[in-house]
């Protein structure tokens, strides 16, 4: 019977961190590289949420001095919409409508992921010109955003530790194998050189 055991990698990253007398300058060097890396990517999650912070606070201000200077309204469907490009296998409509402001009748376009028909009415946000404009941001939204500001920061750190960390490795073991090639050819012309007595 045939058995096999789970043990740690070979290639432990801290093991040249150890007191072993027959570890490698380049051991210790990319036992320490991963180490600092490592800390690296500690110390960039509160950065990461630091700039989420920033960034929903930012919107959440944006969005409370637009609510102060639009509002919402109720627009008429005067022709039928057109259905723009497919977005993640959902249609969205470019919707024709008309909308009043002081007496006054304007028209313009929305967009609308519900199909409406001729007379339908349609909520909509004005500013205060009555000109037709975006809804106000939502504290979802910002909630989301700054969160996938903070996986963008968080990876972008990430990334650019274990690219360097990468170019350690691939530089240390150039070294290690041309190190090899110099004691194997050490070995070869020492046994050439001898003769047999």
């Amino acid at each position: 019977m045939q058995t096999f055991t789970l043990g740690w990698p070979r290639r432990w990253p801290f093991h040249g961190l150890g007191r072993n007398d027959l570890l490698r300058r380049s051991d210790r060097v990319e036992s320490f590289s991963v180490l600092i890396f490592g800390v690296l990517a500690i110390i960039a999650m509160p950065l990461a949420a630091s700039v989420a912070a920033s960034v929903y606070d930012l919107e959440v201000a944006d969005q409370s001095e637009r609510a102060a200077s639009i509002h919402q309204a109720t627009a008429t469907v005067v022709r039928q919409p057109e259905a723009l490009e497919d977005y993640a296998l959902h249609t969205y409509w470019s919707v024709p409508i008309r909308w009043d402001v002081d007496g006054a009748s304007r028209e313009g376009a929305t967009i609308s992921d519900v199909k409406s028909k001729v007379g339908d009415q349609l909520p909509i946000w004005l500013d205060r010109d009555g000109t037709l404009t975006t809804a106000p941001v939502t504290t979802e939204s910002a909630s989301a955003d700054a969160v996938c500001v903070a996986l963008i920061v968080w990876t972008a750190v990430i990334g650019v530790c274990g690219g360097v960390l990468q170019l350690i490795r691939w530089r240390l073991d150039a070294s290690r194998f041309d190190q090899w090639e110099r004691e194997f050819r050490l070995l070869a012309d020492d046994g050439g050189g001898r003769t047999p007595r």
